[in-house]
């Protein structure tokens, strides 16, 4: 009854009519069982019975439409949005076997949500699937962002709600060495998945972009809006990728927010490849009892973020969409020279080993490549790097 209604919280505020009351009491009875229903329905998510949770979610929706009829708009809209808000989403996540990507898709995995996720394995590790919780291992779909036939044909089957992409090429010597597979990846990939979300109707693309491309910004903070444009390979796939999904934001009226990550570190951080990200190489060197060697004077400042809260950011822009194309610096807005982490990694680890500081061409020197043919890598683009 009535009374009930109050003890959970709902109010009374439309008494119209000679049933007012029978009315306000059908709908409140009705806005009690959605309640329930959404209880189970997040249970079913929770459990992976995926189908059985979208069948209730669709009842709730109706029953939110059906509120609105009795005059009950507001708590209507509400009750039938909660059917699939912070849970019960579709979602595709890419580069689902990368140290942000799998950690990603755990964390919407936890929540409740149905996520697919693809990988085509050439940074990705299977040891990035597996927690202490789940291991994804045998969920995972090996795929290319840049197979558009692929691509299309995934997201005509699987009706997405929202994309993460996280797929791409970020080591800046592999995108120096080989610049066409970077834009191929990096770019034309997430141009197939925009095009894709475009002909299905997804809701939101959000494209793991990178503040790499402020390299020639002198003044900080820096403005997602004004700032010059990159020079090396990597930070121009990723600039050239934002213009596209402004593109397909302004002319098809998509949702596409772009984050542009601050150096990542973490659980699963990947510290074995051959040029690991700054944090993985450190913690490598160090484990090993290796002296490092860092190609600058240890002056630099960089912004670094943990993972977690990134995913928090990746989260709330999906919860709170900015409607069209949106950039969002994905920072913790404080700043650590070479010196002062490669301390804090020291002390943590137990260790006492000084490191070695080398100009930035002894960098480039371990990449031949970049210096055959007629026009050579400069030290200009060197000291920028």
């Amino acid at each position: 009854d009535l009374e009930s209604c109050r003890r959970h919280g709902v109010r009374v505020v439309n008494t119209r009519g000679s049933n007012s009351v029978a009315v306000a009491e059908h709908a409140m009875l009705l806005v009690l069982a959605c309640a329930k229903t959404l209880n189970v329905l997040q249970d079913r998510y929770r459990a992976g019975q995926f189908k059985e949770a979208r069948k209730l979610a669709a009842g709730v929706e109706i029953s939110g439409k059906t509120l609105g009829v009795f005059g009950f708009g507001q708590i209507g809209r509400r009750v039938a949005a909660m059917a699939h808000d912070g849970f019960g989403m579709k979602i595709l996540v890419t580069g689902a076997a990368g140290f942000i990507g799998g950690q990603l898709w755990h964390t919407l995995w936890k929540r409740g949500d149905e996520v697919v996720g693809i990988d085509n394995f050439s940074y990705g590790n299977p040891d990035n699937l597996k927690f202490d919780d789940h291991d994804f291992g045998a969920e995972v779909r090996r795929m290319d962002i840049r197979d558009k036939a692929g691509m299309l044909a995934l997201f005509e089957a699987e009706k997405f709600d929202v994309v993460y992409n996280i797929a791409g090429i970020a080591p800046l010597p592999d995108c120096q060495s080989d610049p066409v597979q970077a834009i191929e990846v990096n770019t034309l990939g997430l141009v197939n998945l925009l095009e894709a979300g475009r002909r299905t109707g997804i809701k939101q693309l959000v494209q793991a972009s990178t503040n790499a491309m402020y390299e020639n910004e002198t003044e900080f903070p820096t403005v997602e809006g004004k700032f010059n444009p990159p020079t090396l390979i990597y930070p121009n796939t990723k600039y050239c990728g934002e213009r596209f999904a402004q593109s397909f934001a302004d002319t098809y009226g998509m949702t596409v927010t772009c984050l542009r990550f601050a150096n990542v570190y973490g659980p699963h951080i990947d510290c074995l490849r051959k040029q690991p990200p700054f944090v993985g190489y450190m913690i490598r060197e160090l484990y090993y009892d290796r002296t490092p060697e860092f190609h600058s004077d240890g002056n630099q400042r960089r912004d670094y973020i943990y993972v977690d809260d990134l995913i928090a950011l990746a989260l709330r822009v999906v919860e709170h969409p900015q409607k069209g194309f949106d950039a969002v610096n994905v920072s913790s807005n404080q700043s650590y020279s070479v010196r002062e982490l490669y301390a804090i990694a020291n002390r943590l680890m137990g260790k006492n080993i000084e490191a070695k500081y080398c100009p930035s061409s002894h960098y480039w020197a371990k990449y031949p490549e970049l210096y055959g043919g007629c026009l050579l890598y400069t030290s200009d683009a060197a000291d920028e790097a």
